[in-house]
């Protein structure tokens, strides 16, 4: 039986991939916490219409399992429905389409993302008006 990697050396080798990442407006990468038990990836508040729109693009998550949260949030209330997908390379293992309105968007979201694997959030607004939206994102590593 292979002996486990000490979690210092699993800590510090996640963030060394996480900074080579490239940092491009709209994408987020899983920040350790301090203990490294722990990680977030906020988008910040992104402009989206009718296209769908990367709000979180992560090409690797890391050597570890996580146990991922998800939290959409919008900064106004309006009559427009916003589709979320939440995609693990590349296929879809969430979609919803939320009534902004209603506010029917305040549930998380919890899935398991195996190591080494991407990790992508969109969302899409059902009309060509513009909402400022985002994700915030948190969870455990495994």
């Amino acid at each position: 039986m292979a002996e486990m990697e000490p979690i210092e050396n699993q800590v510090k080798r996640d963030r060394i991939a996480a900074s080579k990442r490239p940092d491009r407006s709209g994408f987020g990468n899983l920040n350790s916490t301090i203990d490294g038990k722990h990680f977030y990836a906020n988008s910040g508040l992104i402009s989206v219409d009718n296209n769908e729109t990367v709000v979180i693009g992560i090409p690797n998550i890391g050597e570890r399992d996580i146990l991922l949260c998800v939290n959409p949030f919008f900064s106004t209330f309006h009559y427009d429905n916003m589709t979320l997908k939440i995609k693990n390379n590349g296929s879809i293992i969430y979609q919803a389409v939320f009534d902004v309105q209603k506010g029917d968007y305040h549930k998380v979201m919890r899935y398991i993302i195996p190591a080494n694997t991407s990790l992508e959030i969109t969302l899409e607004n059902a009309t060509s008006s513009p909402l400022d939206v985002g994700v915030s994102c948190y969870g455990d590593y495994l």
